[in-house]
């Protein structure tokens, strides 16, 4: 069964995302079903973008959804847009993206960086110019393949645009290999404010919060959290496949790296702080 407002502009769309190589991809379908019978039918395949996430790519695709929406002849015809998402990050998040976190300047309640702040920006401004216009915005969760045809379709542009990424990438990630056998674990390294061997696996510039986002991975053999992988943030440059002795904070919930102490040499890998 479909899920479909009538009278409404109902937007449908999705993100995806490859590894190999990693790239991702949106799709938007647009439809309206008048009173009258009639119903208006649109879809777009866009370009792809490289490294890029699943969340990234959902969020992504609501934006350009609600974006395009606006060069719609059928949208000066309609006053309610529905976006329909199977992405609960972007269904449980926007309002907190209006609001909350748009006065907090992309911090949460714990200083922890917003993720994808920047999409999050976009979707507050074309979010408010469509409100600014007279028309009423919902954003509706649907279970993905749940049989809605139009969200199928969605979901099969966007494998497409993944296979296309001829637009420019929404953010420079450095990544190298991870070396330790644990994949990275977000609160697995627990921060009592030490002092600490590690190595950066990937590196990304949060530009809207003005820091360094760093994966890394504890090469110091002496420490109990030896080859786990986390995340942490910082104002200091540090380069991905970097080695560095590094002064932590204290706060699992915001964690940091306050100071870089000494870069070691590639050629040792005993990883011992001194």
């Amino acid at each position: 069964m479909d899920n479909i407002i009538e009278n409404a502009l109902n937007i449908y769309t999705d993100g995806s995302s490859k590894s190999k190589p990693w790239r991702g991809g949106v799709g938007v379908k647009y439809v309206v079903e008048f009173s009258n019978g009639k119903i208006f039918a649109d879809s777009h395949v866009l370009p792809g973008y490289p490294n890029a996430t699943v969340p990234k790519m959902e969020l992504k695709a609501c934006v350009l959804g609600l974006e395009r929406a606006r060069k719609l002849d059928v949208y000066n015809r309609v006053n309610k847009i529905v976006s329909w998402s199977d992405s609960r990050y972007v269904v449980d998040n926007y309002r907190s993206a209006l609001y909350a976190w748009y006065e907090s300047h992309w911090f949460n309640k714990d200083g922890r960086p917003i993720a994808n702040a920047t999409e999050w920006k976009e979707f507050r401004k074309i979010y408010f110019t469509i409100r600014k216009e007279n028309k009423y915005i919902e954003i509706r969760w649907l279970r993905g393949h749940s049989g809605d045809v139009h969200h199928a379709e969605a979901h099969r542009l966007a494998k497409l645009s993944a296979e296309v990424p001829f637009q420019k990438a929404l953010s420079y990630i450095g990544i190298r290999k991870r070396q330790s056998l644990y994949r990275t674990s977000v609160g697995s390294v627990c921060l009592r404010g030490q002092k600490m061997a590690i190595r950066i696996k990937t590196a990304e510039y949060l530009r809207e919060q003005k820091l360094h986002k760093y994966a890394y991975e504890v090469i110091e053999k002496n420490s109990s959290d030896y080859e786990k992988s986390d995340i942490a943030f910082s104002n200091i440059l540090l380069r991905e496949g970097g080695r560095y002795v590094v002064d932590f904070n204290a706060n699992g919930k915001n964690p940091r790296i306050l100071k870089m102490i000494r870069e070691i040499d590639d050629t040792s890998r005993t990883g011992r702080c001194s």
